[in-house]
C-alpha cells in the first residue's frame, strides 16, 4: 500500500475539532487542580480521593456527545426526517 492508499484511511480532523478536543482537555485539567486544591485546603494533606473523578471528563463528554447526536438523529428519523 503506497502514501495515496494509507490517505484513504486516515484523515486529519478539522480545525473544530481540535479546538473543541484543546478546550475539553484543558477545562479537564483547570478544574482537577482546583480540585486538588481544594482538597489539600480541606485535609490539610495531600492525598487521593474523589477529585480524580474530574479526569474522566473528556471520555463522559465524548460519549454524552455521541449519544446525543445519535438520539437526536433517530428523533429526526422517528418524526419523518424534520
Amino acid at each position: 500500500m503506497g502514501a495515496r492508499g494509507a490517505a484513504a484511511y486516515f484523515r486529519l480532523p478539522s480545525l473544530s475539532a481540535v479546538v473543541e478536543a484543546v478546550l475539553v482537555v484543558g477545562l479537564t485539567v483547570c478544574l482537577f487542580r482546583v480540585g486538588v486544591a481544594y482538597a489539600y485546603a480541606e485535609r490539610g494533606y495531600f492525598a487521593r480521593g474523589g477529585e480524580y473523578i474530574l479526569l474522566t471528563i473528556p471520555g463522559l463528554y465524548y460519549a454524552g456527545k455521541k449519544t446525543l447526536i445519535d438520539w437526536i438523529a433517530d428523533l429526526r428519523e422517528w418524526r419523518g426526517g424534520k
